[in-house]
């Protein structure tokens, strides 16, 4: 569970983008895991695969980003607990 936590909060509150990340990577699995079942094409998936597994990972960098530029003092790294 503590793993868990890690992973989608950010000092003592839930992160949103991390959130979104897994809940896009996690529609992606079962997405994919629905066409290779069915063993379907779809003509969009590369669209679909790339705004479920990547927007996650594009949203999670960017918010990395946003917490050392303007969450921490310079030359220093972001504490968490400091939101």
């Amino acid at each position: 569970m503590d793993f868990l936590k890690g992973l989608l909060y950010e000092g003592d509150s839930p992160c949103i983008p991390h959130i979104l990340a897994l809940v896009g990577y996690v529609a992606f699995l079962v997405g994919s895991g629905w066409l290779l079942y069915h063993s379907a094409q779809w003509i969009h998936y590369e669209t679909f695969a790339g705004l479920t597994a990547g927007g996650g990972t594009a949203s999670v960098v960017t918010n990395k980003f946003i917490n050392s530029k303007y969450n921490s003092a310079q030359g220093q790294m972001p504490n968490g607990s400091q939101q």
